[in-house]
C-alpha cells in the first residue's frame, strides 16, 4: 500500500503482532516517513534484528524490553482493509493493512513512540517487511526502491549479509532490463551470488554504459571484476581463432593456392566477429554463421572436413571460457 497524495487523506500500515498474548512491556514505536506516512511496530522486532537500535532511534527508551526480544511472525498474508472518517467537512478513506485475529490486538495500551525517519514510505515498507520476515513481492517494488531499502536497512542494523532470498530475488527480477544497475546495487552492498548471476547478463552490454554513479557505486574490486570479465573474454575469443603459424599447413599436402585462399577467408571471418560492438557477447550460432561461409566457399573435401572439425573446437573452446565474475 503506498501513500494517498492529498492533506485530506491519510494511510498507515500496522505491522502484525507477534504471539497470540503480547505483554505489557512490549512497547509500540510510530516511524513516520518523509511522505508522512506512519507504520504501527514493535520496540522488540526492531531491537531483536537490529545491530544499532535501529539506528539508535530506540536507545531513549528503557532497555529493559531487550531481555525478552519476540520471535519473527511466520508467513501471514495480509488483507487490506478500508474504513471512512469524517471530521465535518471532508471524508477521508484510511486504508490499514490488518492480520488474522491470532496475530493482532489494539493499539490502545498507550500511545505509541513516534521515530522521524528520512526515507520515503516505499522504502520504509520494504524495510519493515524484512525486519518481520514478511514477503514484499505484492508490492513489486522498483530498482530503487530496491536499492534504497538495501541502503536503509545497513543503515538501521540490518544485516545486508543476512538478507532472505527474496531480496535477491527481488533484483534479479530487474536483471535483464539494466543488467548494470543490479549489479552495482549488489556490489555496493556484497551481494557477492548476485553479482556473479548478474555479470553474466552484463556481456549484453558495453563498457561504456557504465555509469559515473554506478563505478562509484560498486567500489574499486567489483568494478576492476567487471572490466576483466568483459577485456578477458574479448581476449580469449581471438586466442581460440587464431590459426596455426603459415609454417603449420593446415591441410597437409593441401596446394598453396587452397592453403592460402583458406587462410584469407577465415581471418575476413575472424576479423568481422572481433569487430562486432561485444565480442565477448559473441554466441556460438554467430560463430557458425561468420565461418559457414568460408567452408562454402572450399572445394577441396579435405579441406573442408579439416575446417568443420576446427570450428567445432572453437565453439567448444569458447562454451568453456568463463561468463561470470
Amino acid at each position: 500500500m503506498y501513500p494517498l497524495r492529498s492533506s485530506q487523506q491519510q494511510s498507515f500500515l500496522a505491522l502484525p503482532r507477534v504471539n497470540n498474548v503480547i505483554s505489557s512491556f512490549i512497547q509500540e514505536v510510530r516511524p513516520i516517513t518523509s511522505d508522512s506516512v506512519f507504520f504501527y511496530c514493535h520496540r522488540s522486532i526492531l531491537r531483536s534484528k537490529s545491530s544499532n537500535n535501529f539506528g539508535d532511534l530506540l536507545l531513549n527508551q528503557s532497555t529493559h524490553t531487550s531481555l525478552h526480544p519476540a520471535p519473527a511472525p511466520g508467513p501471514v498474508s495480509p488483507t487490506v482493509a478500508t474504513r471512512s472518517i469524517s471530521d465535518g467537512t471532508t471524508s477521508h478513506e484510511i486504508q490499514r493493512l490488518t492480520l488474522p485475529r491470532s496475530l493482532s490486538t489494539g493499539t490502545d495500551q498507550g500511545h505509541p513512540e513516534i521515530l522521524w525517519v528520512p526515507e520515503s514510505s516505499r522504502t520504509i515498507n520494504i524495510v519493515l517487511h524484512e525486519f518481520y520476515g514478511i514477503p514484499f513481492e505484492r508490492y513489486g517494488p522498483d530498482l530503487d526502491t530496491l536499492s534504497s531499502a538495501l541502503d536503509a536497512l545497513k543503515k538501521y542494523g540490518r544485516s545486508v549479509t543476512d538478507q532472505t532470498s527474496e531480496m535477491r530475488s527481488a533484483l534479479l527480477r530487474w536483471v535483464d532490463k539494466h543488467p548494470i544497475r543490479v549489479y552495482a546495487i549488489g556490489a555496493a552492498h556484497t551481494m557477492d551470488s548476485l553479482c556473479m548471476e548478474a555479470s553474466e547478463h552484463t556481456l549484453s552490454v558495453p563498457l561504456s554504459m557504465v555509469s559515473e554513479a554506478d563505478a562509484y557505486g560498486m567500489g574499486a574490486l567489483y568494478l576492476r571484476r567487471l572490466f576483466f570479465l568483459h577485456m578477458g573474454r574479448a581476449d580469449a575469443l581471438k586466442r581460440i581463432l587464431t590459426l596455426p603459424p603459415m609454417e603449420a599447413p593446415l591441410v597437409p599436402g593441401c596446394p598453396v593456392d587452397h592453403e592460402a585462399n583458406l587462410r584469407l577467408n577465415w581471418r575476413a571471418a575472424e576479423g568481422d566477429l572481433m569487430m562486432t560492438s561485444l565480442p565477448e557477447s559473441v554466441s556460438p550460432g554467430q560463430i557458425m554463421t561468420a565461418f559457414g561461409s568460408v567452408v562454402a566457399e572450399l572445394t577441396c573435401v579435405a579441406c573442408r572436413a579439416v575446417l568443420q572439425e576446427r570450428i567445432s573446437t572453437v565453439i567448444l573452446k569458447w562454451s568453456q571460457v568463463k561468463r561470470t565474475i
